[in-house]
């Protein structure tokens, strides 16, 4: 897209519930064309089967989940905007473990047009200054293992990778939710 015909200027706040339809539609169009997106917490969820297949409830488990996260007071759903409407979203949450609170970027996102002009670089400064205010010193996320572009993004942006994450079928009636990927 041509930076000249769009209103490319970086804006942020955090999300209402009015915006959960468009969140959830960017989320979702963006899961359905690119599959790497897909991690274990999306998994865990319901919202895919398996690494490389989306659930066919997987839109509604996904939207019920947003809708919570935009009402819940100790998270933070941010949204990047123009005068096009919504082009990105974060949402973060706060964890502990033995008493030490660290943050969580469950999700990042921004419109495949819209990607290097800066709207992820400040939706993470909203996420870190959010963060700063309840006196969090850290924040961990975890990707798709094929999400390659995003990955530059976190590293460019400070995080780096301490580990991966391994998931096993325990109850074969289940199906096989973690299918081993053949080499083409």
């Amino acid at each position: 897209m041509n930076k000249n015909k769009i209103d490319i200027n970086v804006r942020t706040r955090q999300a209402l519930k009015t915006d959960a339809a468009a969140i959830a539609s960017l989320f979702w169009d963006h899961l359905e064309s690119n599959p790497e997106y897909i991690s274990h917490g999306e998994i865990q969820m319901g919202v895919a089967l398996d690494p490389d297949t989306l659930a066919p409830e997987g839109r509604r488990i996904w939207k019920t989940y947003l809708e919570r996260c935009i009402a819940d007071e100790d998270g933070l759903v941010a949204v990047a905007y123009n005068s096009g409407g919504i082009v990105g979203f974060a949402i973060l949450t706060v964890a502990e473990d033995e008493g030490r609170r660290f943050g969580v970027l469950n999700d990042i996102l921004i419109y495949r047009d819209y990607r290097g002009w800066g709207f992820g670089k400040e939706l993470l400064a909203a996420c870190f200054g959010w963060l700063r205010g309840l006196e969090i010193d850290s924040c961990f996320l975890e990707s798709g293992r094929g999400n390659h572009a995003a990955h530059a993004f976190f590293e460019k942006h400070g995080f780096r990778l301490i580990s991966h994450t391994f998931g096993r079928v325990i109850n074969q009636s289940s199906g096989n939710l973690f299918p081993k990927k053949t080499k083409k």
